[in-house]
């Protein structure tokens, strides 16, 4: 009984994620929705033996913050294919990507409460929850490398550039300039060494990896 449960549990998330996988398929992001993918089976250790399809159904069920990424990738797609792949399987209402060119393979561990307002973010970041990134004013919003976390709480704001491999720690308010490798922290915000890094994040692919402390 539970094994029949299961399957038909399982052709209920096929079908209602039908409409994404058709949207994923025929997207001309085609190539960073696919990078998207393999990050995050990576990030959520998702079976190997799983193809494609399967794993994008999965993620599409049980993370609600990749429906956002896929619906901003889909962005420029069919209209009414979108409205429907994304009733069935509706993204977070708070989290608001207003990117104007994102790099593949971005990870959203949790997305509520969280805006990006960017004019660019790299390949490979990572987000967390409440985040704010966006203007100040009218003088613009930010710019950011490849392989940038934002950690809990972080908010990034004004017409600055925040370079490669960047860590911004939680609850830390960047308002100035992040040379590419550096960890901010705060408040008040300061850059320390990565050295001094001794929990999880690092601004590595993978926040997950921790650093290893120099003796």
């Amino acid at each position: 009984m539970v094994s029949l449960l299961r399957r038909l549990a399982w052709r209920l998330d096929w079908l209602r994620a039908a409409p994404a996988l058709a949207l994923a398929r025929r997207s001309a992001a085609g190539p960073a929705i696919e990078r998207d993918l393999a990050r995050w089976r990576q990030c959520h250790e998702l079976p190997t033996s799983w193809n494609d399809d399967r794993a994008l159904v999965h993620l599409l069920a049980v993370f609600p913050e990749f429906r956002n990424l896929l619906e901003y990738r889909t962005r420029r797609e069919n209209p009414i294919l979108r409205g429907v792949a994304f009733r069935l399987r509706k993204p977070v209402e708070t989290l608001i990507l207003d990117i104007g060119e994102l790099g593949p393979g971005l990870f959203i561990q949790h997305g509520f409460a969280t805006i990006v307002s960017a004019e660019r973010m790299g390949a490979d970041c990572w987000i967390n929850q409440q985040v704010t990134v966006g203007h100040v004013y009218n003088r613009g919003c930010p710019r950011f490398g490849d392989r940038v976390t934002l950690a809990a709480g972080a908010v990034v704001v004004g017409p600055i550039t925040v370079g490669d491999d960047v860590t911004i720690g939680a609850n830390t308010t960047v308002v100035k300039d992040v040379a590419s490798g550096a960890v901010v922290v705060g408040p008040p915000s300061r850059v320390i060494d990565r050295i001094e890094v001794i929990g999880p994040a690092g601004g590595n692919v993978d926040p997950r990896t921790r650093a290893t402390p120099v003796n």
